[in-house]
C-alpha cells in the first residue's frame, strides 16, 4: 500500500503529516528530525515501509528529547537510563540511545561518579556508603574498582573526628563521646578497618571526666531525685545513673559523696 503526502504542518514540538491512500486520510505527529531525515514533502508517495521507518524513527527522537529534559533536572547514570527506556524500547534502540546520549556528553558514568563522590566526601561519608549507593545506580564495579583505588578514606575519618569532637566535648564522659563518633563512623558508611584503626586512635584522647561536668550531672539527678530518695539511695541512683552514661565510677563516687555530706 502506498499513501501520498497531502498536507504538512510544522509544529512547536514537532511536524504533523497528512496522508492518504485510496479509502482514507490519515495523520501523523512526527519529529522534526525524523521528518528532516527522510526528506517528506507534499505530494510525495511513501510505502507502509518507510512510514514504519518514519514513526520509529520520530519514537526515537521524541524519547530523546524526553529523555534530556530529565537530565536537565537531575543527573543520571548509564544504567539508570537503560532501566527507564527497558519498557518503552527494544535493545538495539536503546543501545543506540546510549551511544547518542554518551557521544554528545549527555551522560557520563565517570563525571556522575565523580560528583556524586564529591558532594558525600563534603558530608563525610565513607567508602562503602558511597560504593553501594553508586552500585544501586548501576555504575560499573570496574570503574569503582579504579576510581578508589588511591582514596585516603583515613583521612576523611579524621575528619569526621575531628568534628565530632569539636561537637561533644565538654558535654559528655570520653567513652560516651568515642560510642557517639564510632556511632557515626558507621552509620557514614566507612569500612571496618578504619573504624578499628579510630577506635585505636579515640583511646588517646583526653578524659573528659571532669569534676565540673560531673557536679553539674550531679547536681541535676539529685535534683530529679531527692524527693524520692535519700542519703544512700540517692548516691547509689546517681552513682548508676552517670555510670551507665559513661562517667568514671570512682569519680562519679567522690562528687556524689561530697554532695550528700554537704547537704
Amino acid at each position: 500500500m502506498t499513501y501520498l503526502v497531502e498536507d504538512i504542518e510544522i509544529l512547536n514540538d514537532g511536524v504533523n503529516i497528512t496522508l492518504k491512500d485510496d479509502l482514507k486520510t490519515y495523520n501523523y505527529k512526527v519529529h522534526a528530525v525524523a521528518f528532516a531525515n527522510y526528506y517528506v514533502t507534499i505530494g510525495k508517495r511513501i510505502n507502509n515501509e518507510f512510514l514504519s521507518n518514519l514513526l520509529e524513527e520520530s519514537k526515537f527522537y521524541f524519547m530523546k528529547d524526553q529523555i534530556i529534559k530529565k537530565l536537565k533536572i537531575k543527573d543520571y547514570s548509564r544504567g539508570q537510563i537503560i532501566e527507564f527506556l527497558n519498557d518503552k524500547m527494544d535493545e538495539y534502540m536503546i543501545d543506540r540511545m546510549i551511544k547518542d546520549l554518551e557521544n554528545n556528553n549527555y551522560i557520563n558514568d565517570y563525571n556522575y561518579l565523580k560528583n556524586v563522590f564529591n558532594k558525600a566526601n563534603s558530608k563525610l561519608k565513607g567508602k562503602l556508603f558511597i560504593i553501594n549507593y553508586l552500585k544501586d545506580k548501576y555504575i560499573d564495579e570496574k570503574l569503582l574498582a579504579s576510581f578508589f583505588l588511591n582514596f585516603d578514606e583515613k583521612n576523611l575519618a579524621e575528619k569526621l573526628v575531628k568534628t565530632e569532637l569539636n561537637k561533644l566535648k565538654n558535654k559528655y564522659p570520653k567513652q560516651v563521646i568515642i560510642n557517639k563518633i564510632l556511632y557515626k563512623l558507621n552509620y557514614n558508611g566507612f569500612s571496618e578497618l578504619i573504624v578499628q584503626d579510630i577506635i585505636d586512635d579515640l583511646q588517646y584522647i583526653k578524659s573528659n571526666d571532669n569534676d565540673e561536668l560531673i557536679i553539674k550531672e550531679c547536681t541535676k539527678l539529685v535534683n530529679k531525685y531527692s524527693k524520692k530518695l535519700k542519703n544512700n539511695e540517692l548516691e547509689r541512683k546517681v552513682i548508676e545513673t552517670l555510670v551507665a552514661k559513661g562517667y568514671n565510677y570512682k569519680s562519679v563516687k567522690s562528687v556524689i559523696e561530697g554532695m550528700i555530706k554537704n547537704d
